[in-house]
């Protein structure tokens, strides 16, 4: 998937054609991992339908260095 400098993009992991086609099963656990030649801050936020008060989480936008690995 692309994304166009200083852009966004929200996706919906219960649709299918957001996420390449993959199925996931309400109530299963996953992951996600983002990768871009380029830095980017990933932010990541779900909203939990599995009661009738629904919750949305959210998460700051993350940042890591391409190179972080060497500063381990």
């Amino acid at each position: 998937m692309d994304v166009p400098a200083e852009s966004i993009i929200a996706l919906r992991i219960d649709d299918p054609q957001d996420i390449g086609g993959v199925v996931i099963e309400p109530l299963v656990q996953y992951a996600i991992r983002v990768r871009s030649p380029q830095p980017i801050i990933a932010q990541f936020g779900r909203l939990d339908t599995t009661q009738d008060n629904m919750a949305y989480y959210g998460s700051m936008g993350y940042y890591e260095p391409a190179d972080s690995s060497a500063q381990k």
